[in-house]
């Protein structure tokens, strides 16, 4: 016990940053690791974009921060069943729709008030994100298995109605981005890409 505890004392007292690092990059499955170092960069850019909004402060590296970080996300959600990506594509919809938002200087006060509700319904979320019932071993695996399921399809179900909620709300209070932000925006967005990446955008919506 005393080698153990020798052995990982280091670990254990360093910065929670550099401690969570190691966990996701050296000490998760191997096949897991991408989703949570993705997982642990998001929610680290969402919350310093969270709290530079309520100072009324925001650029566009800090959108582009957060629309990269969702891009990369999805990379690593391989694992994740049928219902619960369909809701966690419900969340970043809204949260790209946020952010071409704010890139047209809508109430950033209000979109900062959205912004906490979107950190707390994702760290709600994150529990049904996780490769939990891949990963989990024991005697009573199938049992445990069962309830995770019956807890995230209730779970799932209602941060889905959530979302769809917030959605109408948000248009109601004209903080949803019009139509015509939205394809200005998409315009500004693939001038930036290469022709190939552009045919590849096309072929794959058409697929």
């Amino acid at each position: 016990m005393n080698n153990a505890i020798a052995k990982y004392k280091d670990i254990f007292l360093r910065d929670a940053e550099r401690f969570f690092d190691w966990v996701y990059r050296v000490k998760s499955p191997k096949q897991y690791r991408k989703f949570y170092s993705n997982y642990y960069k998001f929610t680290n850019d969402l919350k310093i974009l969270s709290q530079i909004l309520t100072k009324g402060q925001v650029n566009e590296n800090h959108l582009a921060k957060i629309d990269n970080d969702i891009t990369n996300y999805y990379e690593g959600l391989t694992h994740v069943d049928e219902d619960t990506f369909s809701v966690f594509c419900d969340f970043t919809d809204i949260l790209e729709a946020m952010n071409i938002s704010l890139r047209y200087n809508k109430n950033k006060q209000k979109i900062s008030n959205v912004f906490d509700e979107l950190i707390s319904i994702h760290n709600r979320l994150y529990t049904f994100l996780t490769p939990y019932t891949q990963t989990l071993v024991g005697p009573k695996k199938e049992i445990v298995v069962e309830n995770f399921i019956k807890d995230r399809n209730m779970e799932i179900s209602g941060i889905s109605n959530e979302l769809k909620k917030l959605e109408i709300d948000l248009r109601k209070q004209s903080l949803w981005p019009s139509h015509e932000e939205m394809i200005e925006y998409t315009k500004k967005l693939s001038a930036e890409f290469k022709p190939q990446e552009i045919k590849e955008i096309e072929k794959a919506l058409l697929s």
